[in-house]
């Protein structure tokens, strides 16, 4: 028999179908999308229905963007293997690629049936619905993804940004530090797609949610620690640089507005906010060669000018302002902020005619009617409005003057928000107020020995906004022995305080020890510090009209405290606030009506009659018309109640007045000598107040005036 020759053993073991498989699945993710398809395609020469091979074909089609292929081994695969989520879900996702949403929404709707615990047809549910701008949807599907998963970082962050969306701060901040206690600094950044959002991204949207709240001290913290995650982010140095403005702490505003501009040269965000804070900070010509520099970088817009033009004004650089705004109205015709502000300064050089006529160029129509309107366009029209009014109130037409500010109010009133519905808790803190501070309960306060000479406690200048306070405060701060602190929130530091002990404010009043009273009165100073520099050299008075309904509280911190009393006639005071634009805030959202003006004049007033009534307060009374009709005698009588020596440089007040910046809407009438063209005022609009005459009355009477 021949014999057979077989040679070297070739018998090597062919690989399975798994083992090619596994291989591929490793080539896949080792990157190598070229050999993991080959050996796909090799799988699928032996096994042309291998569901594992069609699926990672489809895979790496649509990672190579190849969704029509994708399709079509996606599609093939759910077909083989109908029951594996992972599939159904790529086959989702290259539908949404394929631009089929509504195609993809229905595929997913249906395999939520057969997968009814999964979060991630929940979020890819959820992603579809924001990509079609549906809030609401994605945010009932992110909620059923967290209950199928409560530790779903995506869910958790969604929901927080959503409830960021929608205004609902609260809980935005509840899923949002969710979030990060997930998120560890350990794992800033979630690798796996769909990526998350970097740590310092949620705790940018966390800083804005606290912001939103007016809880600042919270936002600082948060927006510092977002850029220790991200410290050359531009837009969270701008938000913490805002709510730094926002707590009053200008100066580290500044610095951060300055180094987001230094990051960013062209940035307008940065470069106002640098504006605005030099002009916080009293620093007027800093902040004037801020708009120059604004001008300078940004010559095609109106928004330098517009800053420039308003600064002058403030520094009464009337002639300056109106050369300024005349050549920015050649460049930019019609705006409305830059016509206002030329307006104001035609107004207060008497061309009143003028003014009406420059106001006239801009739409009159009402805002009202308009669609798509923005707080600032609203609040635009309102300046406008109001300016008018103010403009007829000049020329004597008093019936075109109330309609005018009629409109303007009604038309601020669209931008004081949540502040509007405050109003009633104004009053209601009023009451408490007036409840807690009586003779009696006077005589329960623990007792207190004030360790501060009456020169080295504050003086408090106080009255109803337009009585006069800040009349007085230039006129006092021209004194060489005094200095003013206008309008900072000091007090209030010490209230926010006194609100965290355990039976709140104003029920710890009488409870307050030595010790917590001393630590109140440093707090005090080390806030007020942050404003003016304080010595013992100066009279200190701080200047804030509201804080009259804090007398109580100020006497408890401060019993060797004087107060200073501005009061103007009633009807006056009201018509005044009524007139003007004023900041939106909490306790101006009364004045948007003349009805709710007079009903928080009736209510704070009362409440200072009681404290005086009732608390050994000690204070002198200044009537506006009284110091208009004999300034001599009247501010020698201030004087001599403050202990210093009356002095001739308040004669000069008004020069003096010229050299601050005022940050009040009396700016304009204290920086020119004393007039009386607002006394008695209210007169020409005394059919607008008969049906409040009544209310008026008893404060009328109690301050001594007339309606003659």
């Amino acid at each position: 028999m021949q014999e057979i020759i077989t040679g070297p053993s070739t018998n090597h073991c062919m690989p399975t179908l798994t083992e090619l498989l596994d291989n591929a699945l490793d080539k896949y993710h080792a990157g190598n999308l070229a050999e993991a398809s080959a050996l796909c395609r090799e799988i699928l020469t032996i096994d042309s229905m291998q569901p594992d091979a069609n699926h990672l074909l489809g895979v790496i089609a649509r990672t190579q963007l190849n969704f029509t292929s994708a399709y079509e081994y996606l599609a093939r695969a759910i077909q083989l293997k109908p029951h594996e989520l992972q599939f159904q879900l790529n086959f989702a996702a290259v539908l949404i690629d394929l631009g089929k949403a509504a195609e993809a929404k229905s595929h997913l709707q249906q395999i939520d049936k057969h997968f009814p615990t999964s979060d991630k047809i929940a979020l890819m549910l959820a992603r579809l619905e924001l990509e079609s701008s549906n809030p609401h949807q994605a945010q009932i599907h992110f909620e059923q993804a967290l209950i199928r998963d409560n530790t779903c970082i995506e869910a958790l962050i969604q929901l927080g940004l959503i409830a960021k969306h929608l205004a609902e701060f609260n809980k935005a901040i509840t899923y949002l530090r969710a979030a990060l206690s997930l998120l560890t600094p350990s794992q800033p950044q979630i690798s796996e797609p769909p990526e998350y959002p970097e740590r310092a991204a949620i705790l940018g949207a966390l800083g804005d949610c606290y912001k939103s709240l007016g809880q600042y001290v919270f936002a600082i913290d948060t927006y510092e620690n977002s850029l220790k995650n991200d410290p050359n982010n531009v837009n969270h140095m701008l938000a913490l640089a805002s709510a730094l403005y926002s707590d009053n702490q200008m100066a580290k505003a500044l610095g951060y507005f300055q180094n987001a501009l230094a990051l960013e040269t062209k940035n307008q965000d940065a470069a106002i906010g640098i504006i605005q804070s030099l002009l916080a900070l009293n620093r007027t010509e800093d902040a004037y060669q801020a708009s120059e520099n604004f001008i300078a970088f940004h010559p095609h817009g109106p928004l330098g000018y517009i800053n420039a033009t308003a600064i002058l004004e403030l520094m009464n650089r009337l002639e300056e302002a109106m050369t300024l705004g005349e050549k920015a109205l050649l460049l930019f015709p019609m705006d409305p902020k830059l016509t206002i502000n030329l307006a104001i300064c035609y107004r207060r050089k008497k061309r009143y005619a003028e003014a009406v006529e420059l106001l006239k160029t801009l739409d009159t129509t009402d805002i009202t009617e308009i669609a798509d309107i923005t707080t600032e366009s609203t609040d635009t029209k309102a300046r406008q409005l109001f300016e008018l009014g103010k403009l007829y109130d000049k020329l004597n037409q008093t019936d075109c003057a109330y309609e005018y500010f009629c409109r303007a109010n009604q038309i601020a009133s669209q931008n004081w928000g949540d502040y509007l519905p405050q109003r009633q808790k104004y009053f209601e803190k009023i009451d408490h107020l007036s409840a807690a501070f009586t003779a009696d309960n006077y005589r329960s306060w623990l007792p207190f020995h004030d360790q501060l000479t009456a020169n080295a406690s504050p003086i408090f200048l106080v009255g109803f906004p337009r009585s006069g306070t800040t009349l007085l405060d230039q006129i006092l701060d021209s004194h060489p022995a005094i200095q003013t602190l206008e309008e900072k929130p000091v007090i209030n530091a010490v209230e926010d305080e006194i609100v965290k002990l355990a039976l709140g404010y104003p029920g710890a009043i009488p409870f307050l020890t030595q010790q917590q009273i001393e630590t109140f009165q440093a707090l005090y100073f080390k806030v007020a510090a942050q404003y003016i520099t304080l010595d013992n050299k100066h009279l200190f008075i701080d200047k804030l009209p509201l804080n009259l309904a804090e007398a109580g509280l100020i006497l408890r911190i401060f019993p060797k405290a004087k107060f200073i009393l501005a009061v103007r006639h009633p009807c006056d005071v009201c018509l005044s606030c009524f007139m003007q634009h004023f900041s939106y805030n909490a306790s101006m959202a009364h004045f948007v009506t003349l009805e709710g003006t007079v009903n928080a004049y009736d209510a704070l007033m009362g409440l200072w009659q009681q404290y005086a009534r009732e608390l050994p307060l000690i204070y002198h009374t200044v009537r506006y018309e009284d110091l208009l009709k004999d300034f001599d005698a009247e501010t020698k009588r201030i004087t001599q109640f403050l202990g210093v020596e009356w002095h001739e440089s308040l004669l000069n007040f008004d020069e003096h007045a010229r050299q601050r910046l005022i940050h009040t809407p009396s700016y304009q009438q204290v920086s020119q000598p004393l007039y009386q063209d607002s006394v008695y005022r209210w007169k020409k609009y005394a059919q607008y107040f008969a049906p409040f005459m009544k209310q008026l009355q008893p404060h009328i009477d109690y301050f001594s005036y007339t309606n003659n």
